[in-house]
């Protein structure tokens, strides 16, 4: 094996440990997303739910500004719930998770015989190159690809602490930097909960101001 040849084989050593790494960060953050997407459906559900209930067990506690208001955001959380679930289905994340998962772990075991191949006295070259070949296919067979939203938030969790200042702050901003992604892409959801919980608010504010009286 040639000092070029070596030099390009270590080179794909780095790559393919990147792509297994950023792949695996891929799959969590897709998993992360469903559970958020669940967590509003579910929130949504049990809200239509529990003021369905409300209104029928204590129609009295409600006037007819109220009603009207709870029907106005009873229709747009309905509207918000279908749309979400839609989405959620078309994008399919869990489908998307298990394929970056499993073609990372199909990459472990590749990296890591070409790591002991190159660490050989006597390497393989043809063995390596069967290496190469199958890594590229492996790769274009996926049917998915990361993001770099995923590839920046390895790099960052690759981040090694240099100093006693690093080490304190890094676990902090860690799951900060973890939220953001999940933060731009549940940013409907986010705002709609939010609407949902003021409503609510306003709504439980005046029906107990109006108890006084």
């Amino acid at each position: 094996m040639t000092e070029q040849e070596r030099a390009y084989f270590e080179h794909l050593t780095k790559i393919m440990l990147k792509t297994r790494g950023v792949r695996f960060t891929a799959a969590e953050t897709e998993k992360r997303k469903e559970l958020h997407a669940i967590i509003t459906i579910s929130f949504l559900s049990i809200y239509l739910t529990g003021w369905s209930f409300a209104t029928a067990l204590y129609p009295d506690a409600f006037s007819h500004s109220d009603n009207k208001a709870l029907s106005i955001v009873s229709v747009v959380a309905s509207i918000s719930l279908l749309v979400i679930s839609l989405f959620e289905y078309a994008a399919g994340r869990s489908v998307h998770a298990e394929k970056f998962l499993q073609n990372a772990l199909h990459i472990s075991p590749m990296v890591r015989e070409l790591e002991r191949q190159l660490a050989s006295p006597n390497p393989n070259l043809v063995r390596i190159a069967e290496i190469a070949s199958n890594y590229e296919e492996l790769v274009a067979k996926a049917g998915v690809n990361h993001t770099s939203s995923d590839y920046r938030l390895w790099s960052f969790e690759k981040i090694t602490p240099q100093n006693r200042f690093e080490r304190f702050v890094f676990p902090l901003i860690k799951p900060v930097r973890r939220f953001f992604p999940l933060a731009y892409s549940a940013i409907f959801q986010i705002a709609l909960i939010l609407m949902v919980l003021s409503t609510t608010g306003w709504l439980a504010f005046r029906i107990i101001d109006q108890a006084k009286f």
